[in-house]
């Protein structure tokens, strides 16, 4: 890491009160010296969990593994402890929020630029926005901060149809995908938990989602020292929805190598769930921090196009071996072979490691 990241996770925001509100909230973070942020980072979760006793191998988590390693009351004050370490290492916060007017925005036109445009009632392209809008967080935080040539980290998206907001962030700057993100990227990381942190101050206070709402909100009650709110709305619509049937190609911005993981093949559709929550799995989130790759279960069929060299595949045991070294030595495939036993046994035999 050389330059500037500038890293960004989003959510949809439900408020019931007399009607539904519904909208999605993002967090951008810049990032002005990533090295010394990702070492200070990493003193402050392996300083919790020394604290806390915790036994784990990773120094990576989303604010949803905080709540279920140190529990839910504690960990409202670590991820509010958390903004201290985002002041301290002079992090740019962008808080990004988009909300449609209906009353002067009767539907949104999808696909002008393929000459079959289709429409939809704006709330339905609000809940489409949702599976995209941590890359539309970025794109609006980049473009008011008039910021170029920055690394972009993102979580995994779906894969999602082009938008010029997409056009405009590949053109003078340089996406990264990185599926598990939020697990195994430091960056990423740092913007969901913000972004929860952000996310609970407002249902607390009960606040208006506006512009001079949320700085007020930071003056009073979220203490971050650089904070800025951007609002995306009516008239950014034609950058927000898509303009092409044609899909953005993942494969194309994934971080390297990619860590594919094998299962075994014994447990049907709910292998992967169990893998996910094993003690195993910890390893295998805490390798791809180290490797500063993404994690994903490997799809055959669908990876095959997907797969650089350099790329690693773990296997859980004797079949999902074969396959492995069946992509490896008959195939072809560039790609490096561990068992899980060995990632395991790679930390293990480290006293910094567990």
């Amino acid at each position: 890491m050389t330059g500037k990241i500038l890293s960004a996770d989003s959510k949809s925001l439900v408020i019931v009160r007399k009607k539904q509100f519904k909208a999605n909230i993002g967090v951008a973070l810049l990032f002005e010296k990533p090295e010394k942020f990702k070492e200070n980072c990493i003193n402050y979760f392996e300083s919790l969990k020394g604290n806390f006793n915790t036994k784990n191998p990773r120094y990576v988590f989303k604010s949803k593994d905080i709540k279920s390693l140190f529990g839910h009351d504690k960990s409202t004050k670590i991820i509010g402890d958390f903004v201290s370490l985002i002041n301290e290492s002079k992090v740019a916060v962008s808080f990004v929020f988009s909300i449609l007017n209906t009353k002067r925005l009767k539907e949104v036109r999808y696909y002008s630029g393929d000459n079959a445009v289709k429409t939809e009632k704006p709330m339905k392209f609000i809940d489409k926005l949702t599976s995209y809008f941590s890359y539309i967080t970025a794109w609006k935080s980049l473009r008011e901060l008039g910021l170029n040539s920055i690394e972009v980290h993102l979580d995994n998206f779906d894969e999602q149809e082009y938008t010029y907001a997409w056009d405009e962030v590949v053109v003078s700057n340089q996406p990264v995908i990185f599926p598990k993100g939020d697990q195994v990227n430091l960056f990423i990381s740092a913007a969901d938990i913000i972004l929860e942190y952000i996310h609970q101050k407002i249902m607390e206070q009960n606040i208006r989602l506006g512009v001079r709402e949320m700085d007020e909100l930071n003056e009073k009650h979220l203490g971050l020292d650089d904070f800025k709110v951007f609002y995306s709305g009516n008239r950014d619509v034609k950058y927000l929805a898509p303009y092409s049937r044609r899909k953005i190609p993942i494969r194309d911005y994934l971080a390297r190598p990619m860590l594919y993981v094998l299962p075994e093949g014994l447990m049907g559709k709910e292998e992967r769930a169990v893998i996910e929550n094993s003690p195993s799995f910890q390893y295998l989130l805490r390798f791809a921090s180290d490797i500063g790759g993404g994690l994903k279960f490997i799809s055959l069929e669908k990876d095959a196009y997907n797969i650089r060299e350099d790329d690693i595949i773990v296997y859980f045991g004797n079949e999902s071996k074969k396959k492995a070294e069946y992509l490896k030595k008959v195939l072809k495939y560039p790609i490096e072979v561990y068992s899980i036993l060995e990632i395991i046994e790679r930390y293990e035999t480290n006293a910094n490691g567990v």
